[in-house]
């Protein structure tokens, strides 16, 4: 089935920072697709900052309730932007309210909330992606279009950390440190190392996983490091919090390598055997605000991607597939309970 539609009409289910990130990332986006987005509707637990929100973003409709706006006739897809622990119920909620879901990473807290959502979003008929922006910047896509030419011939390695001091300015940092809301390294940025290391080895599950790593007293991690195997390859990720590393990565084939230097999540440049490769670049501010986190500009890609995908009657994403989201669950599952992290979740 496919829908032509004049304007894509988005809800925010949240409305912390990432919701005013993705706002201002849909002003960012160029004329002739900006009109095809519009959000009409945003959600928060309490109904004062929901209109405190809606005020400042120009946004027509707030309600003090996620309910309220599953149940929103006018809404076609929802950015769930919630805290990681309420991911799970407040996508679930919008895919049984028949809306398209655009779901913040990481997706939930376990391979069994992650398998219950997409199969709920099948039942429903409705579209459902994890929103991994980066799979979908300029040059992450010649990325791809290098590693399937074999410009560097078969990948054998890849190396990628994440690992980052938080930003106190307005963020709820103590979410980072709290394991009841999702907090924890591997839960926070462990899918960006995951899914270009996925990327590279082209989608498939891995051999063997082995994580070491350190938990803070809270009990959420503090720094895990992952050794992947793949039949023909293997793959190093770190993340960790409270200290900066180097947010790079390397692919390395048989035939050379790639380099993504920093900030690898959010690339303008890859380092290729023919040369260094440019990508656009925008300003860190759009309409006298600026954006709270580097080149959230970016955003605009993968929204005009899940655009994309439902204006053509597609349930999810060629790009970020939610079999590989399925995968990262899985991992992700593993390797925390090898860490002896534990999420209080029911399913």
């Amino acid at each position: 089935v496919v829908f032509k539609m004049a304007v894509l009409k988005w809800g925010f289910c949240g409305a912390g920072i990432m919701a005013r990130e993705f706002g201002l990332a849909l002003s960012a986006l160029p004329e002739d697709t900006r009109d095809k987005h519009r959000v009409v509707a945003v959600a928060a637990r309490s109904l004062e900052r929901a209109v405190e929100f809606a005020a400042k973003f120009n946004i027509p409709k707030a309600v003090g309730s996620y309910e309220e706006l599953a149940s929103d006739a006018e809404v076609d897809v929802v950015y769930v932007n919630t805290i990681n622990s309420a991911h799970y119920k407040c996508a679930l909620m919008m895919i049984k309210g028949k809306k398209h879901v655009l779901c913040e990473k990481t997706m939930t807290l376990s391979g069994k909330q992650t398998a219950a959502l997409i199969r709920a979003a099948e039942e429903n008929g409705v579209f459902l992606m994890e929103a991994v922006w980066t799979r979908f910047f300029p040059a992450i896509i010649k990325l791809r279009e290098l590693l399937s030419s074999r410009a560097i011939g078969e990948v054998r390695y890849v190396r990628c950390d994440f690992s980052f001091k938080p930003n106190t300015d307005g963020w709820n940092v103590e979410r980072l440190y709290n394991p009841a809301l999702g907090g924890g390294a591997l839960c926070d940025v462990g899918v960006y190392p995951l899914q270009l290391v996925s990327l590279a080895f082209g989608g498939i599950k891995p051999e063997t996983v082995q994580t070491v790593g350190k938990l803070m007293e809270t009990g959420a991690d503090e720094y895990a490091a992952l050794n992947l195997k793949y039949p023909n390859g293997t793959a190093q990720i770190s993340v960790g919090i409270g200290f900066e590393g180097g947010r790079e990565a390397t692919i390395v084939g048989t035939k050379g390598m790639i380099k993504i230097p920093y900030p690898c999540w959010s690339p303008v440049k890859l380092i290729t055997p023919e040369g260094e490769l440019s990508f656009p670049e925008l300003p860190e501010e759009i309409n006298g605000e600026k954006f709270n986190l580097y080149h959230s500009w970016g955003l605009m890609y993968e929204a005009e991607e899940v655009r994309r995908c439902i204006e053509g009657g597609q349930r999810e994403s060629e790009g970020m597939p939610l079999a590989e989201t399925q995968l990262f669950a899985d991992i992700l599952d593993q390797a925390l309970s090898t860490l002896g992290v534990q999420y209080d979740i029911t399913v």
